[in-house]
């Protein structure tokens, strides 16, 4: 849970960058994602080579089919479906709009993604209270054992 959600949350920072070169610099996005691919956290950096790698190729069509090879393609990504879902719908309609369009298209991504931050975040607070909950009921199990 907490490898999935800081994959998460370094997915969000790297459409956050996404977003600033798209907006600001008009980078072309198989430069972007192999910018990307010497990101911080090692299966994100991964898939972002991969989807790099994908684009720059001959045999891929579209960014939506080069996203899912690099999904496809990428060991130790263990994201949500939410997430999953979200990538495969942005990186669909990545590049088939104008600019206005793509930013937009990253903007709803991210607020999925951050939501989806916000839902692992809450489900390890409650598995953590219910981890500190059965070890207080366990240790006054055993003082009672011993009584």
């Amino acid at each position: 849970m907490k490898r999935q959600q800081a994959q998460t949350l370094a997915l969000i920072d790297a459409l956050l960058r996404i977003r600033h070169e798209l907006q600001y610099r008009l980078t072309p996005l198989p430069e972007i994602f192999s910018a990307l691919g010497g990101g911080r956290n090692r299966e994100i950096a991964d898939f972002f080579s991969r989807f790099a790698a994908g684009l720059s190729s001959a045999q891929t069509c579209t960014v939506g089919y080069a996203c899912r090879q690099a999904l496809a393609q990428t060991h130790g990504l263990c994201l949500s479906g939410t997430a999953r879902g979200t990538l495969l719908s942005l990186f669909g309609s990545l590049g088939k709009y104008d600019l206005d369009g793509s930013v937009q298209a990253l903007d709803l991504a991210l607020s999925r993604l951050r939501e989806e931050a916000r839902t692992l975040q809450s489900g390890a607070a409650a598995r953590c209270k219910t981890y500190l909950t059965l070890g207080i009921c366990t240790g006054l199990a055993v003082a009672v054992i011993l009584i």
